[in-house]
């Protein structure tokens, strides 16, 4: 198995699919701009917009031996903006969109997601916010 070789790699995977399945989606998602980690960003005035991001949560040692199995847990975490007084249904379809994309994706590099949701966030900076949680494992074995 060829798994995918530390944060990098795992990070470029992600974000990839995002941004593929993201354009290629339905026309709310493809018209919908993506803000990508430390990469400069101004939101759109009045339209929705979302942000992603991977975030780690721990690591352990799966299995022993010349060649031991190291397990990363995390979260990618999709943060969909939309204006305010503006209604929840843009919101949440946007937020179903996001979990559609990496809800149960398994690869044959180690990575494993099981059930995203979505958390009501509320006002945040003059936007209403909804982040979307998609949880998932990293199988890695160094060489």
């Amino acid at each position: 198995m060829a798994y995918l070789d530390g944060f990098g790699a795992e990070g470029d995977h992600l974000r990839s699919r995002f941004n593929t399945l993201w354009v290629s989606g339905s026309p709310s998602t493809a018209r919908t701009e993506i803000a990508w980690g430390n990469v400069n960003f101004t939101p759109p005035e009045s339209a929705s917009w979302v942000r992603f991001s991977v975030n780690h949560s721990g690591a352990s040692l799966a299995s022993v031996g010349t060649s031991p199995l190291h397990r990363y847990d995390g979260n990618v975490l999709i943060e969909v903006f939309v204006p305010l007084n503006d209604g929840e249904v843009n919101a949440d379809a946007l937020c179903d969109a996001a979990e559609a994309i990496f809800r149960d994706y398994r690869t044959q590099q180690g990575l494993r997601f099981d059930s995203p949701y979505t958390l009501n966030m509320g006002e945040s900076g003059g936007w209403y916010k909804k982040d979307v949680m998609c949880p998932f494992v990293r199988d890695t074995v160094f060489s």
